[in-house]
Parts: C-alpha cells; structure tokens; sequence
C-alpha cells in the first residue's frame, strides 16, 4: 500500500490541493517565456550529473531523464527551485535508488531511474520527481524540503510505494503576479 503525504502552503497540515492555485484566473504573463520568465531547462543543468556522481558514490547506478525543460517559469520561482531539485534528487539517489545486485535480485534493471518533469497548470508549476527504487517513507529527510516550498508559496505531496518508488510533486507559482495598478492598494 502506498504511503502519501502533502503539506501546503501556510498550514503546515496534509491536506488536498491548492483550490486558490488551481481556478487561479490567467494572469497576462503567462502566455510563455516573457522578461520575467524562464525555461525549466535553466533550473536543471547539470542535475544529470549529479545524480550519475551521487550514485556512483553510493555503490549504484542512475540516470535522470527531464521532461518539460521549455516549461516558462517565473525567475523568482526558478531560483528558489533549483536548490529544492538538487535535495530531490539526493534524496531520490539516496534513500530511493538501490544497489545493482538488490535491484537485480528484485527484478528491475540494475541501472535505476529518476524521472524529472515539469508542466504548467495556469500559473501553477507541477514538478514531478519520481524514482524506480525501494520506495523511500514519505517523512525521511524531506522536512528541510517541506519549509522551503512552503515559504515558496507551494505545496508538496510524497507517495511511497514500497519496492516500486517514490513520487514527489511539488506545485509552485509558475508566474509572478502581476503588478498593481499605480495609486492602488492590493488587499
């Protein structure tokens, strides 16, 4: 049975998801990559290796593949994703992936995998990081996790399934909001 759990923004608590977030009204920068705006692919250079060295290290073998690199997204979201990546994929590497021979004796390839994709949803950012592996419990080591994206304005939801992986999504603002009128007050 699979292990889920999802935190959102400023309560801390488990919960479903963000409504605010998804009936959010178009706003006028999000028709794609504009001044204020990024391509995922920026947030994810170099993160293949990271994880190939990262599991060399540990004994294993990984790969990352990344979907969604042309995702347009805020640069201030961009910049605060690029750290939470890395933390996900240590942790998929760490805690998800196993050794070649448990993997074998498993029935999966030695090599394991962590996918990474990014999609837009209005002006919501979906990441998804899923890996192959023993399937991590949801709490293990993401706490540090779990504050950044709340102080981000997201939220994120784990799902373990024991002996098939783990899935992480995290949904954050993919846009800035837009400027106040001149002389006007924003509630």
């Amino acid at each position: 049975m699979a292990a889920i759990e999802e935190v959102r923004a400023g309560s801390g608590t488990a919960g479903g998801p963000r409504p605010e977030m998804a009936s959010t009204p178009p706003s006028p920068w999000s028709g794609g990559a504009g001044p204020a705006t990024r391509p995922f692919g920026d947030a994810v250079a170099g993160l293949a290796r990271l994880v190939r060295d990262l599991a060399r290290g540990l004994g294993r073998q990984a790969r990352l593949e990344v979907e969604g690199e042309d995702t347009a997204v805020a640069r201030e979201t961009l910049d605060r994703l690029a750290p939470l990546l890395g933390h996900l994929l240590r942790h998929a590497v760490d805690h998800g992936i196993e050794p070649p021979a448990q993997r074998e004796a498993a029935g999966k390839p030695s090599q394991g995998l962590v996918t990474l994709r990014a999609e837009r949803r209005g002006d919501a950012l979906l990441v998804h990081v899923r890996d192959d592996g023993r399937g991590s419990p949801p709490g293990d080591g993401l706490s540090t996790l779990r504050t950044a994206v709340t102080e981000a304005r997201g939220s994120i939801r784990v799902e373990a399934e024991p002996g098939h992986g783990t899935r992480v999504e995290l949904t954050l603002p993919a846009v800035q909001p837009a400027p106040a009128p001149a002389g006007r007050d924003v509630p």
